[in-house]
């Protein structure tokens, strides 16, 4: 009867720890998921219109150290202002032939498109943020409110590979020569 005793023990644990497997990693997925779709919102938001697989094979392709989805005039990023922007890991800058992509590097790519961001709806403006030496803002005609900021060095390089960013970076001075930190 030892073994029978044994046995039925030994199934209870199972069956345990099986259900705690389950529930401990429901609730894991649960918050990682709420934490990736709360980090995707601004991304999201131009994935409606601009969001599309786009082939990069033969296209100039740089990773770029980061971007930052923010509303227009925003400056500074801070915990409770999750809402008004949003920070990116390394970016993938593609240059087409019509525009530029923009790709979340993997693995943080997991539920986002890449972006295609057509020249003939873009403008580029020096601005200011954070401690960023002298970034440059995408200004989408669809989104006269948010601005795509990015690394002044990866625009210039894009603008060698495209004659539309080339000129619209020429137009793309810095505001003004005053401190980042004002």
């Amino acid at each position: 009867m030892v073994p029978m005793e044994q046995a039925v023990t030994f199934l209870g644990l199972v069956i345990q720890n099986v259900i705690s497997l389950v529930v401990g990693g429901g609730v894991l997925f649960a918050c990682l998921y709420w934490a990736y779709s709360t980090k995707l919102h601004m991304w999201r938001v131009f994935e409606k219109p601009y969001g599309r697989d786009h082939d990069k094979a033969g296209l100039p392709s740089k990773l770029s150290g980061a971007a930052v989805i923010t509303k227009r005039g925003h400056r500074w990023g801070g915990f409770r202002d999750y809402r008004n922007y949003q920070h990116y890991p390394p970016v993938h800058v593609i240059v087409a032939p019509d525009g530029l992509v923009l790709e979340i590097m993997w693995p943080f790519t997991f539920g986002s498109k890449k972006l295609f961001l057509p020249n003939s709806e873009m403008q580029l403006a020096s601005v200011k943020w954070a401690l960023w030496g002298n970034p440059i803002a995408i200004r989408m005609a669809q989104f006269p409110e948010l601005d795509i900021i990015v690394y002044r060095e990866v625009m210039e390089w894009a603008g060698q590979y495209s004659p539309q960013v080339g000129a619209m970076m020429l137009k793309a001075t810095p505001e003004s020569s005053t401190p980042v930190i004002s």
